[in-house]
């Protein structure tokens, strides 16, 4: 990856022996902060089934981090998560940042209205690391509706460089939603490290 300390974890999965591998997941991650993974005598990682022996349960998660990020969508306060989740100062790695979106439609008088909720059907998928802790990757979709004040209308052109601004065809609208796959991945301690946070982003 040309951005340093930045890259993608890719997880291939096939719906028998005798299919096609095809990616499932992909999220953009801090690469140093990936752990080791744990490995089977035969070199397979060990995938993880449910929160036993660790600070949380992976299947929580999603639906926790998407509370969590929708609170602050709309009051900007971190409450739960560190500050350096969008990146920190000279460093290339970071998730969205929706509340950059939902502040410009409001100074704009738009009215913004945002969700973020788990993708369904669930694609959590984790996996043990060598401390006995868990790798877990997920999917949530985030939607941000923005309305035009009464007798307005929001105007839509493309934007040479910006390829998210060609989705929807130039003109002027009463309203504009715009939806977000947001590809996610988390290390959750062991139980025993009751001094680190339930999970962090990674």
């Amino acid at each position: 990856d040309m951005c340093s300390g930045s890259g993608y974890l890719f997880v291939f999965e096939r719906s028998s022996s005798s299919a096609a591998w095809k990616v499932d997941l992909e999220p953009n991650v801090n690469l140093n902060a990936v752990p080791k993974l744990a490995t089977t005598s035969t070199g397979y990682e060990t995938l993880v089934t449910s929160g036993k022996g660790l600070r949380t349960n992976p299947a929580s998660i999603p639906a926790t981090l998407a509370n969590e990020l929708s609170s602050y969508v709309t009051s900007g306060n971190l409450t739960n998560l560190p500050n350096t989740i969008f990146g920190a100062k000279g460093q290339c790695w970071s998730i969205t940042n929706f509340r950059t979106g939902f502040e410009t439609a409001s100074t704009a008088g738009q009215s913004p209205t945002y969700q973020l909720v788990p993708y369904t059907p669930s694609d959590l998928v984790a996996f043990r690391t060598a401390n006995g802790g868990a790798l877990a990757l997920f999917s949530v979709e985030a939607t941000l509706t923005a309305t035009a004040p009464a007798g307005d209308y929001l105007s839509q052109a493309p934007t040479p460089g910006q390829p998210s601004s060609y989705v929807i065809p130039a003109g002027q609208y009463s309203s504009d939603t715009q939806a977000y796959l947001l590809e996610l991945a988390v290390v959750i301690p062991p139980a025993k490290s009751r001094g680190s946070a339930p999970f962090e982003v990674i």
